[in-house]
């Protein structure tokens, strides 16, 4: 029931949003274009919906013959959806930079802005939060409207494509059905940003992964909370943490 959605699937799904953006704590946007080789396919039926692929607006096609990535276009997009193409994309999934590190033009546009995103921008937070955010507000909404959402019935079954058990974790052919579970409601770049965070170098589910990161407040969140928090206290003298870590640390910021 809707009620009950509200009861036990609220709270599930901001928990959720926490061990994603602590996950992707790390993970910001490096300045200049990669040296990736491989793309992201996406391929367009003639006849398709122009709002299925919105997405597509404002990122980056590989680049042809050494000239620098071309930027897709409302209008390009428009074309490309009446005749239908197959497109080499530049994305996150296949980024060259290095962890926690994605190129200015693998990411694409700044949803805030519309520009390309500047260095340091903290990509995988807004992320872990787009994600999270719309899972919260979709079981509010089902409890309000007297109607369940699919998207909030199958609850468990999203979780798990991110904080599974590693044979289950989703890969980049489950993309477009993410997408559609979601309504296109959450922009792609959000989940390519989480799928190459669970499928680097080491398969990990979003919350073990948050327990490798240099924050200490993202792997106090999930183990060993007082062993974390006196340890990153005795060495914090070498603390390479962010700017909430070391001020809880009582550092004085870069900045």
């Amino acid at each position: 029931s809707t009620v009950m959605d509200k009861k036990l699937k609220t709270a599930p799904s901001g928990y959720f949003t926490r061990k994603m953006v602590s996950g992707l704590y790390e993970t910001v946007i490096q300045e200049g274009l990669c040296t990736c080789n491989t793309y992201y396919e996406v391929n367009i039926q003639a006849g398709d919906s122009f709002m299925e692929y919105a997405w597509l607006v404002g990122r980056f096609l590989a680049p042809r013959d050494n000239a620098a990535p071309e930027k897709i276009s409302k209008d390009m997009l428009t074309g490309y959806c009446k005749k239908g193409a197959i497109l080499s994309l530049l994305s996150p999934l296949h980024c060259a930079a290095p962890a926690n590190k994605i190129c200015q033009y693998c990411y694409g546009r700044d949803l805030s802005s519309g520009d390309i995103p500047e260095s340091d921008l903290p990509v995988g937070i807004i992320a872990g939060q787009a994600v999270g955010e719309r899972l919260t507000q979709i079981a509010m909404r089902s409890y309000h409207s007297g109607s369940a959402d699919s998207l909030i019935s199958d609850f468990g079954k999203i979780t798990g494509w991110f904080d599974g058990s590693q044979d289950k974790l989703a890969s980049a052919e489950d993309l477009p059905n993410i997408l559609k579970k979601f309504k296109h409601q959450v922009d792609s770049i959000h989940f390519e940003v989480l799928l190459r965070a669970i499928r680097g170098k080491d398969l990990l589910p979003i919350s073990r992964r948050a327990m490798t990161q240099k924050s200490f407040l993202s792997a106090a969140a999930f183990s060993r909370f007082t062993e974390n928090i006196a340890t990153s206290a005795c060495e914090q003298a070498t603390c390479k943490a962010g700017l909430k870590d070391k001020i809880m640390l009582g550092k004085i910021s870069d900045a």
